[in-house]
């Protein structure tokens, strides 16, 4: 049997009822989503889509997010790493975001 991380998400989780009314799977489940979001909404925090497209590469205990854009991403990928502690947390893995240096675009 797996046995899951204990995490805490901003409010306290006695204030989210329907969160806790899910069963452990389902409750998981939801932290995970949540967590990629927060490191896609971190890789746009410039709101000008200059994130062109993000490889993964990794391992269980470290993944590596390869970032490409014309221009060096520094906010979004700023932005990025601080939002990745959730993410971090949940799959029990280390997260580290890198820029390609070269644009994503085909000459």
């Amino acid at each position: 049997m797996r046995t899951w991380p204990v995490i805490t998400v901003g409010q306290s989780p006695k204030k989210h009822k329907n969160f806790q009314l899910l069963d452990k799977d389902n409750q998981l489940r939801v932290l995970q989503m949540a967590s990629i979001l927060r490191l896609a909404g971190g890789l746009d925090r410039s709101y000008n889509q200059s994130v062109q497209t993000v490889e993964i590469h990794g391992s269980k205990k470290q993944i590596e997010l390869i970032v490409s854009a014309d221009e060096y991403p520094e906010v979004d990928i700023w932005s990025a790493r601080r939002r990745a502690g959730l993410f971090e947390k949940v799959f029990q893995a280390e997260v580290t975001i890198q820029w390609n240096g070269q644009s994503a675009t085909l000459l």
